[in-house]
């Protein structure tokens, strides 16, 4: 009996000794981001960042270190004589340009959580054959010739559907994948309006909602799909098939490959610092000027881009800042930054309510993918098997957004 009673005692003990540790790790964690006033240097070019490698690691800047490693390496190149008169050439006679290419520094950041890498040096803009132009004339020739043997124009009759049918919407129809890119299902959301730049607001908020109710029809035929996909490559250079505008969805039994990796670095960040991953990434990027926020959505350039002018859009589901958000950047494409081949990559909230380590927000991510006439692949060995190589300055890439953001404002009022 003394020896139960003792038992007893000793497991008691040892509950509460568990239960202290835990508290005390977990006010560790909530308290780990200090307060501080320091005013956060905003961004006016990428090459700043090396200032706030000696900032005191508190407030916001301490989240970007919790989420980023950073380096500023390089050191000075010899040009030769004999090759001085080309490589100003490439460089445009430009004189500045022609001296920091002598002492080009590469900025390299890491996500701690992933371990994902991305090189800037805009230097790489101006290598052979990166410096074809964008065309507008060029997208609108080929969307013009394509449309008169289009596929997609004449949906109903030339493409797959499931076995259920199809969803119709005002701006929109879908089609079953014929050839798929996952299973069960892999649906096309495909659009009325066959010119890409010609898609407005409307057209895309009709097509979110058109993948939503493909996505509520699939669920009902198969309860354990849950978790939303979406990927859509813009004109041929991009990687799409089909020169019309379609989006490629899919519903899995749990996310998948990118999608999934974003949800294991959430809950990796919520272990390791206690907060919220979607949030002090967002509150990181604003703080250096890299983001933009809109009611209850967010657009940044984020850090460890995977591509030239790539936007991250961020919000608890799909709602109308969300949407406005997605348009205006359309629209800095479009009309900017002459942007016209493009890829993007979104997922969804689950469909059914989950717990929030298996849980992502809507969250979208697009990028340039390159000139569209060019003959050069945007992608090379470095981006595929090595680190990602961005060429242009993300400051650019934002400060455009923010002022179609306030041109689209302005117009309406």
């Amino acid at each position: 009996m003394m020896i139960t009673t003792l038992k007893y005692r000793i497991g008691v003990l040892v509950g509460i000794f568990t239960i202290l540790v835990l508290l005390f790790y977990n006010v560790q964690k909530q308290s780990k981001t200090r307060y501080c006033d320091l005013k956060i240097p905003k961004l006016k070019t990428m090459s700043d960042i090396v200032n706030i490698l000696e900032l005191e690691k508190c407030g916001v800047i301490e989240k970007v270190f919790d989420l980023y490693g950073i380096e500023v390496e390089g050191v000075p190149i010899k040009i030769p004589k004999t090759f001085e008169e080309k490589v100003s050439g490439w460089l445009g006679g430009n004189k500045e340009l022609i001296q920091q290419s002598k002492h080009q520094k590469v900025i390299q950041i890491t996500n701690r959580l992933s371990g994902e890498t991305t090189h800037y040096n805009p230097l790489r803009a101006k290598r052979p054959g990166s410096q074809a132009q964008q065309s507008r004339e060029y997208v609108d020739k080929i969307i013009e010739e394509s449309q008169a043997t289009c596929d997609l124009c004449r949906a109903e009759n030339m493409t797959a559907e499931e076995t259920w049918g199809r969803i119709k919407t005002s701006k929109c129809i879908t089609a079953a994948n014929m050839f798929k890119i996952s299973g069960p299902n892999n649906g096309l959301v495909i659009s009325k309006t066959h010119h890409l730049l010609e898609l407005g607001p409307e057209d895309l908020k009709d097509m979110l909602h058109c993948s939503k109710l493909w996505f509520d029809k699939v669920h009902q035929q198969d309860q354990a799909l849950v978790f939303p996909m979406m990927v859509w490559d813009a004109l041929p250079h991009a990687g799409a098939s089909q020169v019309h505008p379609h989006m490629q969805i899919w519903l899995g039994r749990d996310y998948e490959g990118q999608f999934k990796s974003m949800l294991r670095n959430a809950n990796s960040y919520v272990t390791e610092f206690g907060g919220n991953y979607w949030e002090d990434m967002a509150e990181s990027h604003v703080g250096l000027g890299l983001g933009v926020v809109e009611g209850g959505a967010v657009a940044i350039v984020p850090l460890t881009s995977h591509k030239d002018h790539e936007i991250m859009i961020m919000a608890k589901e799909v709602n109308q800042d969300f949407i406005f958000l997605l348009s205006a950047v359309m629209e800095m494409y479009n009309e900017k930054l002459g942007v016209f081949c493009r890829s993007m990559g979104m997922a969804f909230p689950p469909l059914v309510s989950k717990i929030p380590e298996e849980t992502l927000p809507a969250v979208l991510r697009v990028g340039s993918r390159g000139s569209c006439s060019s003959s050069v692949s945007d992608a090379s060995s470095l981006d595929l098997y090595g680190v990602f190589s961005v060429n242009v300055d993300p400051v650019q890439t934002i400060s455009a957004l923010k002022t179609v953001i306030t041109n689209i404002k302005n117009r309406e009022g």
